[in-house]
């Protein structure tokens, strides 16, 4: 049975829950995670400071051999995934907010998502009952707290002014970070539907290596986290994301 590397990339940790599903759905896959910590938040980088660490990751991520990428960051796949595909000749997945859902839907809908990714998306509000939002600060407060997310405060980040008089059937979370906080957003802003970023762009992977690969759901994967920031990674995935997410 073949056997086949994926490389998951994110500004952080936001792509651990990426890790977390695909590494339960898909078996016979040995996984490199880097997550570059140090540089976090992507959200309020420019384009040319995003290229510059994206070449250096991809670099450090193609010396284990991968043969697919996850691009676990939402800011990333928005702005650069054209130049991630001219950089890797490999099968690449981008990680982008389910807006498609919500306009499918008719539904009315507010799209967290960082600074960068909102410049993206703000011009389809006027058409499609969608509220874009970007959040300057949330995703490096949630790297910030991950280890006791009860510190954060969402009321800093989301002025419950902007929303308590205005009910959404959906919020898309737009950053894969955010994740960690889905339950404090829901009970926070009380939408009909969470729509998550990291649920699609995993259905998407398993359906592409489902349908080329049989599983076998008797071997176990092999999960290693490189770069810089390797043990930190590591640490927060089997402590707070394999576990649970707060």
């Amino acid at each position: 049975m073949v056997e086949r590397n994926i490389g998951i990339l994110d500004s952080g940790i936001g792509a651990l829950p990426i890790l977390k599903r695909l590494s339960k759905t898909l078996s016979n896959k040995t996984f490199y995670y880097l997550g570059d910590n140090d540089n976090a938040p992507y959200g309020n980088k420019t384009n040319y400071e995003l290229l510059r660490l994206t070449i250096n990751n991809l670099s450090l991520l193609m010396q284990y051999r991968i043969e697919a990428l996850v691009v676990g960051c939402n800011t990333l796949s928005v702005n650069l995934l054209s130049d991630i595909y001219n950089f890797m000749s490999i099968k690449i997945f981008g990680t982008f907010p389910p807006v498609e859902t919500a306009f499918m839907n008719n539904k009315k809908t507010l799209l967290l998502s960082t600074v960068s990714t909102s410049k993206h998306y703000i011009k389809y509000e006027r058409f499609n009952n969608l509220t874009v939002l970007g959040l300057k600060n949330l995703a490096k407060d949630i790297e910030d707290n991950v280890f006791d997310l009860n510190k954060l405060n969402l009321f800093k980040h989301l002025n419950v002014k902007q929303n308590q008089n205005c009910a959404y059937d959906n919020v898309i979370l737009g950053c894969t970070h955010y994740d960690f906080i889905k339950n404090k957003i829901f009970n926070h802003i009380k939408p009909q539907k969470i729509l998550n970023s990291v649920d699609f762009v995993c259905e998407n992977v398993e359906k592409y290596f489902n349908i080329n690969e049989l599983q076998d759901k008797y071997k176990k994967n092999n999960i290693f986290f490189v770069g810089k920031n390797a043990s930190i990674n590591e640490k927060i995935y089997y402590s707070v994301v394999k576990n649970d997410l707060n």
